[in-house]
Formats: C-alpha cells, structure tokens, sequence
C-alpha cells in the first residue's frame, strides 16, 4: 500500500526511524523558508514536519513490519491532524523566533544608521563650507616608490609615484610630478575644511611660485563619491526598504562604508 508520508520523506516501507529522522533533517534544512526562496519552500517544509512527526509518533507496531497504511484512513487522522498541527506550530515559532532577533538586530542598526547618517552630513556641510588657510612648515618629504623587475634583464627598477610631505600640523601626498622644484624651506599653506580640518590641498612653493595642489587621498578627494552613497543608503534604509531582510542587507552595507569612512578619516 501507499503512504504519502513515506512518498514525503523520500522513504521506502520497512524504512527504520534512523532512516526517517536521516531523511528529515536533510529534507528540512532544503526546504526551510530561511534558506529556500521558492515559492512552495514554506509548504513543503510544513508536510515535511508533518511526516516526520506522523512516522516518529505511529510507525509501525511491533507486528508489523513495514508502513503499509495510508495517512487518509479514518483510523489515522487524528494522528495526522495533530501532526499537521505541530508542523504548523513549529513554522510559526520559527518565524517569530527569526522575526524577533531581526528586529533586535535592526533596533542596533537604526542606531548606527542615524550615525552614519549625521556624520555624512557633517563631511558634506565641511566639503561644501569654504577652507581655512593654515601656514605650515615643511618637517619632512618622503618619497613613495613602485618597485618592478624587468622581465627581460631581471633588473629591479624603482618608479617614483608619489611624495608623503608632512607638515607641523597636516600629512599630505602628492604625485611625484607636482613637487619637481619643491623648495621645503619656502612658504607653505595648507587648506583645510573647516569642521574636521582635513586637508584638502595645499600651496607650496615650486620654482619660487606659489602653486596650489589637491590632496592626492582623503575624505573628500578620491572617496568623496562615499558621501553621497552613505546618505542615499541612509535614505533608502529609513524611507524606501521596509522588509527586515533588505533593511538587514543595507544596514550590513552601511557597517562597511562607516569602517572605510573612519579609516580614511583618520589616516588622511
């Protein structure tokens, strides 16, 4: 005879409840709704509770030597009601049990994302103010090289890329190009932003001129599209994204920008 449950579980009659319980765990974890975006993943995993739960509670007696009844006999179906109903309840418990650690976790991230969301409006409102002038001394120039192996003498060659010019008060790094003529001992001025004073470039002298450069990295230069990614983020978190998994995704996101935003700030 048939049996749906056994048909369910993948399961032949005679089949040993290690085998029942073998095949449960594989079927639930493919088909748990957490995992399986399928349409039909939550109602499989339902039957799949409710088999397990029918097999492990019915099973077949001591004289019968294989699961040769049909869950939709009459003489069954109060064990299949109660199976179905524990299925359903554990799915439901599940759920809420996910339900509630995501807002948990996100009740954390709205917190983190209203940070992040006030410290890029500062970094914006300090781009967008006009920079201070600082005078500043010249302590010392190191440059930064890429070192490459010719393939075809094998002779190691330096390229000079860039230079670290460090000031009283400020680091900054320039292309090499920019500081040919550099006079370390002439006038220098740094320009910062106003609220954070972060370098964003500087005059130095070249040649006996006074020629004003970039920052070659910081906040606002190279990682100033971050800016305005943070802030659109921000806006699709609180504003656009309701559901807990995508709120989840984005807020994942918003974590990694905020890092590479304190390290930049901090280091440059």
């Amino acid at each position: 005879m048939s049996n749906t449950y056994l048909d369910i579980l993948g399961l032949k009659p005679g089949a040993t409840k290690r085998e029942i319980k073998s095949a449960y765990r594989q079927l639930s974890k493919k088909y748990h709704p957490d995992i399986n975006s399928a349409h039909n993943a939550r109602e499989m995993f339902i039957e799949i509770n409710e088999a397990y739960k029918f097999l492990m509670d019915v099973g077949p007696g001591k004289q019968q030597r294989a699961y040769d009844y049909d869950p939709f006999v009459n003489e069954y179906a109060r064990w299949r009601e109660k199976a179905r109903e524990y299925a359903w309840k554990q799915a439901r418990e599940e759920t809420l049990q996910r339900n509630e650690l995501l807002r948990q976790i996100l009740s954390v991230f709205d917190k983190v994302a209203i940070g992040v969301a006030v410290l890029n409006l500062l970094f914006a409102l300090d781009y967008l103010l006009p920079p201070k002038e600082y005078a500043q001394k010249i302590t010392e120039i190191i440059p930064i090289y890429e070192v490459m192996i010719n393939q075809s003498d094998g002779k190691i060659r330096r390229k000079h890329l860039y230079d670290d010019i460090y000031f009283e008060s400020y680091s900054m790094r320039f292309e090499s190009n920019q500081t040919l003529g550099l006079d370390p001992n002439g006038q220098s001025l740094v320009h910062a932003s106003p609220i954070f004073r972060k370098p964003k470039a500087a005059s130095l002298t070249i040649y006996g001129e006074l020629i004003t450069f970039p920052q070659h990295y910081g906040i606002h230069t190279v990682f100033g599209y971050l800016i305005p990614g943070a802030l659109a983020v921000c806006l699709f978190y609180f504003f656009i994204f309701k559901t807990p998994d995508h709120r989840l995704t984005l807020a994942l996101f918003l974590s990694v920008v905020l890092a590479l935003q304190l390290y930049l700030f901090f280091r440059f």
